[in-house]
Formats: structure tokens, C-alpha cells, sequence
């Protein structure tokens, strides 16, 4: 305290031995603002890292449902080609009997040795 005090009265610079006497700077930035600015880089950092995180564990519930809708899509495509593959199992044991054969045969404009075909028509409509 002595030295400021020797200054202050006129003392020579040479005489304060290396004591500084410059003004201390204000802040350029206030303390409120560079501690707003601290908290937001840090929340979002956190949040950066909690979001990376929260991704990597979420992955394998992700591909799970997917698996688990595909898994469904897939069964009911199973169920589709199994009625599918009864439908044509019945039609296969049908046309391998006889009775089968002859109905397809007739179907497809086929006779039995000494039958007629017939081809029915309807009247004409009067004319007035």
C-alpha cells in the first residue's frame, strides 16, 4: 500500500520497483453472457452425446419391429399360398377321376362318340 502511496504523491516511476500500475481492463464480455454462452455450448454437447447414444442402443428395437412387421407380412403371404395350394390340391384330385375328366372335356366343347351338339337359341323378338 505504501508504494500506490508514493505514486500518488509524485514518485517517480523508477522508485514504485516494478510495480505495475496499469488499469485493470473491463471485461469485454460480461460474466452473465459468457456464462449463458458456457451452459449452451455445454447442453448441447450433452444433448449431442445423449442423442448419439440413445441412437446406437435404440437400433436393435428399430430393426426388431421392422423384423416383427415383415415377419407379419410375410406370414399372411404363407397363408394365402397355403389356401392357394388346397384350392389346387382339390382341383388335381377332381380332374384325376373320371367324372372330372369328362366335365373339363365338355367344357372345352368336347363330345362322346355318337353325341349331338345342339346350340339352343333364343326367338327373336317380334317386330312391331
Amino acid at each position: 500500500m505504501a508504494d500506490k502511496r508514493m505514486v500518488k504523491s509524485g514518485a517517480h516511476r523508477s522508485q514504485t520497483r516494478g510495480i505495475s500500475f496499469r488499469r485493470k481492463r473491463k471485461r469485454f464480455i460480461p460474466s452473465l453472457i459468457l456464462r449463458g454462452v458456457m451452459l449452451t455450448v455445454l447442453l448441447v454437447g450433452t444433448s449431442a452425446i445423449c442423442w448419439t447414444a440413445l441412437s446406437d442402443i435404440s437400433k436393435p428395437y428399430i430393426y426388431g419391429a421392422q423384423q416383427a412387421r415383415e415377419l407379419t407380412q410375410k406370414n399372411k403371404q404363407l397363408a394365402e399360398l397355403d389356401v392357394d395350394n388346397e384350392r389346387l390340391t382339390r382341383q388335381c384330385a377332381y380332374l384325376s377321376r373320371p367324372d372330372g375328366i369328362e366335365n373339363e372335356a365338355r367344357l372345352k366343347g368336347y363330345l362322346k362318340p355318337g353325341e349331338l351338339s345342339l346350340i339352343i337359341t333364343a326367338p327373336a323378338a317380334p317386330k312391331q
